[in-house]
Formats: C-alpha cells, structure tokens, sequence
C-alpha cells in the first residue's frame, strides 16, 4: 500500500475523530446546558411562588392592622365627641347652678374667710357641713377634669395602636 495513501487515511480518521469529539463536546455542552437551565427556571418558580404567597400574607397582614387602626381612630373620635359633649353639658350645668361642687366647710371659705365650725355628723355622712364652691372654680375643676380625661383617651388610643402595630410585626 502507497504509504501516500496511509497517511491520507490516518488524517482523515483523525480529522473524523476530531469532527466527532467536537460534536460529542457540543451535545454534551448543550445537554449540561439544558440541565442547569432547568433546575435554574425550578428553582426560580418555586422562589417566585413563594414570593406571590409572602407577598399575600403581607397584604392581609396590613389589612388586618389597618382595620384595627381604623377602628382604634372611629373609637378615639367617638370618646372624645363624648367627652366633648359631656363638657358642654357640666358647663352649661354648672353656669346654670343646677351642677356644683361642694367641699368640707372646714375648709377655709371661697372667699377668704376662717373656717366654718364642723358639724355634728362624721366625716363623709350627710351631716358633715359642706360649703358650695363658687360657680367659675367649678367651672374651672370641670375644665380641667374634662382636660385629664381628654389625655387618658388620647393615650389609650396610643396604647391600642402601638399594641397593634407590635403584634402586626410579628408574622
């Protein structure tokens, strides 16, 4: 045999070989490829899918804290238009006479003078002696009682909130 002839032979089988590992390395490359991209887009959906169901959670979360905020507000503004007509009431009450405050006559007088001697009765019974307050401290005392009050109910409310927005923190 033409030794010509071999080595064309050993060249186009090693080309052949060639041609054949390079395509062998492409499908393998190709079929890697697919396998990653597979498990990547599995993975992906099942991040995504979780990320739709958290993101659910979430909202009702905040729908949840927001309704308990909306009704903490309704309660807050109903007592304070409460508190507020209640305060109308007593001052009108008391501009009118019918609402007064008494304290103990041995209490020095409104108006400057010495005590009043103490009655025959027990402190706190009916027959302890009292003495009328005069109408603009009464006024005054109610004011500032209605104040107080004003104060409890706005920090209730906080209270209410800032306990509802700790439990809304917690999944």
């Amino acid at each position: 045999m033409n030794p010509y002839v071999i080595i064309a032979l050993i060249i186009v089988w090693s080309l052949s070989m060639f041609g054949v590992g390079k395509w062998q390395y492409s499908v393998g490359q190709e079929h890697e490829r697919v396998e990653w991209q597979t498990k990547e887009n599995k993975q992906l959906s099942d991040a995504n899918a979780k990320i739709i169901a958290l993101n659910a959670a979430a909202r009702t979360r905040e729908q949840e804290h927001a309704a308990q905020v909306n009704a903490i507000s309704t309660q807050f503004a109903k007592d304070r238009n409460e508190l507020i007509a209640r305060g109308k009431r007593d001052a009108d009450a008391a501009r009118a006479g019918t609402l007064s405050l008494r304290i103990p006559s041995n209490c020095p007088d409104a108006s400057g003078g010495r005590p009043a001697e103490a009655g025959a009765g027990a402190a706190g019974s009916p027959a302890t002696a009292t003495t009328e307050l005069p109408r603009q401290v009464t006024e005054d005392l109610l004011d500032l009682a209605n104040d107080a009050d004003a104060v409890v109910i706005q920090l209730t409310s906080c209270q209410a909130i800032l306990i509802s927005d700790r439990q809304g923190a917690s999944p």
